[in-house]
């Protein structure tokens, strides 16, 4: 009995000391931030690693490290010490590009940063409907200064679209791509045409619209057209259609029936909201979104307009056409009238 005792204990001893000398196989990188800790890295890994690091922990006495917020990489064989050591110097540089696609909204770039570990689901939302965080924002960017009476609800319409490289080795990953978006919208869009912006509401009154719109307002058309109309040289024609409706110049007609704005007020992404689930929804009225149902624009932008759509609203073509659609080659067919209209209907889309 007493030798199968000490075998028992020989064999827990052995068992410990092979836990405590035990190196690691890494091939990860690792993201440290507020919410994920070096607790959560130890609980990441395979039982083994992990037991051995608290055994480690244990019987050296030595506490767990605090590694500053940032990216480490590791592709090898380890001992704990040299794993400690890592986190301890410090996070690496890690620079890669992300591309913001045209038209698509902040719970699209959302996605698409948590699709790729760079971001917690919600937290990328979180940060650009802060009011806090856009009232610091406002005195760096004069557009931010230059919306009138409008209080915006999010920087959506402002983050430009288009391919950033960001260090995700920094920590502030969503910072940085917010960051680079108003910039570019700043210097890109912004600067090139502020007067256009500031005084097209004057334009239209001099061309006998009877329609106000502020820069938030003609950030927000830009955002609709951006949905509705993927081939930019027909967006000045649809532009000039969205304006005639806007300043009721359209008989039978007196709303954006844009159905794809629907979308956002229920909080989908593009890649998520269907056909089925437009048609579904379209007698809401209670979707402010819902631009068959309720008139005017919607209350904030719904994406990320292109610079080409953006000065398509700007430079948008005088029409007195109020209708429009495209037939299965995707060609676009205005006309004047409901019935002409129908007609086109008929002969496009059966």
């Amino acid at each position: 009995m007493k030798k199968i005792l000490l075998a028992v204990v020989i064999l827990f001893f052995v068992s410990v000391y092979y836990l405590f000398a035990r190196d690691v196989s890494l091939e990860r990188d690792v993201v440290i931030t507020d919410n994920y800790y070096f607790s959560n890295f130890l609980n990441d890994l395979g039982k083994k690693d992990s037991l051995s690091f608290y055994i480690y922990f244990l019987l050296s006495g030595k506490e767990q490290p605090q590694p500053k917020d940032g990216f480490y990489s590791f592709d090898g064989v380890y001992s704990k010490s040299e794993v400690i050591k890592k986190f301890e110097e410090g996070p690496q540089t890690k620079e890669v590009n992300i591309t913001i696609l045209e038209g698509r909204g902040m719970y699209d770039i959302d996605y698409y940063l948590s699709v790729l570990g760079f971001i917690e689901s919600g937290s990328f939302v979180d940060y650009v409907t802060d009011q806090s965080v856009i009232k610091s924002y406002e005195e760096y960017y004069t557009f931010l200064q230059n919306l009138g009476e409008d209080k915006i609800k999010s920087f959506e319409g402002f983050l430009y679209p288009d391919t950033y490289t960001i260090d995700i080795s920094s920590g502030d990953i969503i910072r940085q791509v917010v960051i680079n978006q108003l910039n570019n919208f700043e210097l890109g869009i912004w600067e090139d045409r502020k007067n256009e912006f500031l005084y097209f509401s004057e334009r239209l009154n001099n061309l006998g619209y009877n329609l106000e719109l502020s820069v938030y307002e003609i950030i927000t058309l830009a955002s609709i057209i951006e949905k509705e109309e993927n081939y930019n040289p027909n967006k000045n024609k649809i532009a000039g259609i969205f304006l005639n409706r806007l300043a009721s110049n359209c008989q039978n007609i007196f709303r954006l029936d844009a159905d794809i704005s629907l979308c956002y007020g229920l909080g989908e992404s593009y890649r998520t909201c269907t056909v089925d689930q437009i048609v579904s929804h379209l007698n809401d009225s209670s979707n402010p979104y819902n631009t068959r149902q309720n008139r005017g624009l919607t209350p904030t932008p719904i994406a990320s307009p292109s610079s080409a759509t953006l000065n398509a609203v700007l430079d948008f073509e005088e029409t007195n056409d109020c209708y429009y659609l495209h037939d299965n080659s995707g060609a676009l067919h205005t006309s004047q009238t409901l019935q002409e209209h129908n007609y086109l209907r008929s002969q496009y889309l059966n």
